[in-house]
């Protein structure tokens, strides 16, 4: 997801998009979401697998 982000920053600078820091930042948003969401999947998941692991599924 970063590299694609990357290149198309990149792209929209070369391209001399109109709007471009509109869409520059649009990217960079969606980009943080997507690393935010997957950081916050992992942590359920490590907690589910942390509760099964001690014995306590109530917990997960």
């Amino acid at each position: 997801m970063a590299a694609t982000t990357n290149f198309l920053v990149r792209w929209t600078y070369a391209a001399d998009v109109p709007g471009r820091g509109m869409v520059v930042w649009t990217l960079l948003a969606v980009a943080s979401g997507g690393f935010l969401l997957l950081g916050a999947a992992t942590l359920v998941h490590g907690g589910r697998n942390w509760c099964l692991r001690t014995g306590n599924p109530d917990l997960g």
